[in-house]
């Protein structure tokens, strides 16, 4: 029986997607450690803001739309020079569209009560960006599956993973994160939570993605799983042929401008 190996990268649902995508990138990344040429995105900051203000909203538990409104303002700003976006003529349009947003999702979370504390299963921790690692049971490598669920939530009777999207995706593009998602309840806590619901608060029409996890599904996910691990073993990573993966362009690691952002970020907090 051979030795395991640890890999120095956690399994996730990016991380599947991205060797399925393309092999070669993948190599790339999480082998080879270069990192990919970012460009300044503006649905990035709006993703990234959306997320931290709710998770505000959940810790202070501050209900009021007047203070969502503020804070959007601030977390937008913060995102954007963190993306390094400032002067995008897209900005103003999705800072405003924002302000929508936040308000269609005060009426869904009404509606569907989610105006309450967030849960937990231990220790009454609050589930808000509920972070998991957990080792992926497996006789070839060792590895963890990681990730965050944005928020747990217990509502008559029933536990709910929410999952906070701007943009809009098929049911089928999130069920491998659903997967992930309901396998990590069970591992922690022993819960099945066969639905998680994908949140879309949009300018025109609101919508809920429930995807329902299947059995079947676990075993697609292994094949790629297994899929990843012949390709570290023989070394061998095909290059997507369409050439259109954002990992195809990629600089070395130690051009990356990591240290800078977190530079920035602290610079900022302490202002």
């Amino acid at each position: 029986m051979r030795t395991k190996v640890k890999l120095n990268f956690n399994l996730s649902a990016s991380t599947i997607n991205s060797f399925c995508a393309c092999p070669w990138s993948f190599q790339q990344s999480k082998i080879l450690l270069r990192e990919s040429i970012s460009v300044p995105s503006v649905p990035l900051v709006v993703g990234q803001a959306f997320h931290k203000l709710l998770e505000m909203f959940y810790q202070t538990k501050s209900w009021r739309t007047y203070d969502l409104f503020q804070n959007w303002e601030k977390f937008f700003d913060i995102e954007t020079k963190i993306q390094g976006a400032k002067g995008d003529p897209w900005l103003k349009f999705a800072k405003g569209g924002g302000f929508t947003m936040i308000k269609n999702w005060v009426a869904m979370a009404k509606k569907n009560n989610w105006l309450h504390e967030a849960y937990l299963f231990d220790d009454m921790k609050e589930g808000i960006e509920t972070e998991f690692m957990i080792p992926y049971d497996n006789d070839r490598y060792e590895i963890n599956v990681h990730g965050f669920m944005d928020l747990v939530i217990e509502s008559n009777g029933k536990v709910y993973i929410l999952d906070w999207k701007t943009g809009k995706h098929s049911e089928e593009k999130y069920r491998l994160q659903a997967l992930i998602y309901s396998w990590a309840i069970y591992k922690q806590y022993g819960i099945i939570e066969e639905c998680v619901r994908f949140v879309h608060p949009a300018k025109k029409q609101n919508m809920i993605v429930d995807v329902h996890v299947r059995d079947e599904d676990y075993q697609i996910v292994a094949k790629k799983v297994n899929s990843m691990f012949d390709a570290i073993d023989n070394n061998h990573f095909e290059k997507n042929v369409t050439g259109d993966c954002k990992w195809c362009k990629w600089v070395d690691c130690s051009n990356n401008s990591n240290s800078k952002l977190k530079e920035l970020i602290t610079n900022m907090e302490n202002e």
